[in-house]
């Protein structure tokens, strides 16, 4: 296929310059006339018919898709609104971004706004020498486009997974936009992000074409750095990893009770080394309580009367010495 530019200007803006690996363009925007090559960071668009393209950008990322068995290479496009598009679409690629796949079976692959990666012809033409992936195509609704091998099943179903400390727990949660035929979560668990222990399992919906969210609470996690990952298991048993979360459970032994309170809250410190003071904050955000010098214990000048506070969830802060901060919440019947 023989491309030729609109313009020398063009040619110099498209072809010579990366402007940070991202294209926008306004609502004037531009036409490209049939067989006039588009090139941004890599990916560059051949129309076989008149194409427009404004109010849009074109950005990639390095971030590969997940992917059963592979993930995507890492270069990933993303369109700031979905187009439709007739033509020839190449994509070239550098040796470190294959992230495991096999150059000879590289294919184009395609999502729309539901973020569902299918390699939909596995009629790309692969040029291994000259790192690069072509296709022409009559695809309609693309969003992001990238690389994988062929074969590959490429549903985007992590929209995110986070880990947040809540009390002396830390609850994980993750949302999937796509499933088919998948089986399980597999939750990890890890204390140095290298040796993993599984500590739960969360049955799947198996089929999804909607937002489907899911949770899981580890009641024990260890003090300090907490690592977590899924292991998301389809029904054939293949299986793919997300990527690591983590959440810090604070070392301090500060205890608060009892929760909900009534009328005296006692705090017990069993640790005062790294702590310089704790204050207990109203819903108003007025502090109510304060000290700066803790007592080792459960002693009665770390106790607050709360007899006649209002009812209402209360925040504790506990200040360390460096000037970081614990927080906890406390219920006021």
């Amino acid at each position: 296929m023989k491309a030729r530019c609109i313009t020398i200007l063009m040619c110099v803006l498209l072809f010579q310059v990366d402007v940070q690996a991202q294209f926008t363009v306004n609502d004037n925007g531009f036409f490209l006339a049939p067989e006039t090559t588009l090139t941004v960071s890599g990916l560059s668009l051949t129309p076989s018919g008149p194409f427009s393209f404004s109010n849009n950008e074109i950005s990639y990322s390095t971030k590969p898709i997940w992917g059963n068995p592979n993930e995507s290479i890492k270069r990933v496009y993303a369109m700031g609104n979905p187009i439709a598009f007739k033509g020839n679409i190449l994509i070239s690629y550098y040796d470190n971004e294959l992230n495991m796949n096999s150059e000879n079976l590289l294919q184009l692959t395609k999502a729309g706004l539901v973020s569902e990666f299918l390699v939909p012809t596995n009629k790309s033409v692969v040029n291994p020498l000259e790192n690069f992936v072509a296709e022409d195509v009559d695809w309609t609704n693309i969003k992001y486009l990238t690389l994988t091998n062929s074969g590959n099943v490429l549903p985007v179903t992590l929209i995110d997974f986070d880990a947040s400390m809540q009390e002396n727990e830390i609850v994980l949660s993750w949302s999937t936009s796509y499933e088919s035929n998948s089986d399980f979560f597999e939750v990890q668990h890890s204390g140095n992000g290298k040796e993993w222990q599984t500590i739960g399992r969360v049955a799947a919906v198996q089929q999804s074409n909607e937002v489907h969210s899911y949770v899981y609470v580890h009641k024990s996690p260890l003090a300090g750095s907490n690592f977590y990952r899924l292991r998301i298991v389809d029904q054939d048993g293949t299986f793919a990893f997300s990527r690591i979360t983590n959440a810090w459970k604070s070392q301090l032994s500060v205890v608060f009770f009892p929760n909900p309170v009534s009328d005296w809250l006692s705090i017990e410190v069993k640790s005062l080394s790294p702590i310089k003071s704790i204050r207990v904050v109203n819903p108003k955000g007025q502090s109510v309580y304060h000290t700066s010098n803790p007592q080792t214990g459960h002693y009665s000048e770390n106790r607050v009367d709360f007899k006649n506070f209002p009812s209402g969830v209360y925040t504790i802060n506990v200040i360390l010495k460096d000037g970081s901060v614990s927080t906890g919440k406390i219920s006021k019947k």
